[in-house]
């Protein structure tokens, strides 16, 4: 297990790809499941950033023989989006509105909860069984 505290800022997701990529490397994972875990990471930290208010977010990294599993909490309050996602041409180019989408195209299973002091989002992302 591996946690990192990170204030809510700009550069929390920067920081908590760098702290992945540490630690991913100490366990000597490969390239792709190093990669999804970076994409993950990255947009459940800017979405606790971005969308829930919170002043402090944790990042949380575990590991078994058969998946890694990422762990983002925040001290604010998630919110759902008022926009479906739309996969027109608009919504293709728009920088925003695709982050849940990337999670649930690398992660065998995640999801969103509420905690006694903000919310937890989750994302378990399968470890090869060469890397076992």
């Amino acid at each position: 297990m591996a946690v990192c505290a990170l204030r809510a800022e700009c550069r929390a997701a920067a920081l908590a790809r760098s702290f992945t990529d540490a630690q991913l490397n100490r366990w000597h994972a490969g390239q792709e499941v190093a990669d999804a875990a970076l994409i993950v990471v990255s947009e459940l930290v800017t979405n606790a950033v971005l969308h829930s208010g919170a002043t402090g977010v944790s990042l949380r990294l575990d590991r078994t023989a058969e998946e890694i599993v990422i762990r983002v909490e925040d001290d604010g309050t998630w919110r759902e989006r008022t926009t479906a996602y739309r996969d027109d041409q608009a919504g293709q180019l728009a920088e925003n509105g695709r982050g849940l989408h990337l999670v649930h195209a690398h992660a065998t299973d995640y999801g969103v909860h509420h905690t006694l002091v903000g919310t937890c989002a989750w994302a378990c992302l399968p470890w090869p069984r060469s890397e076992r």
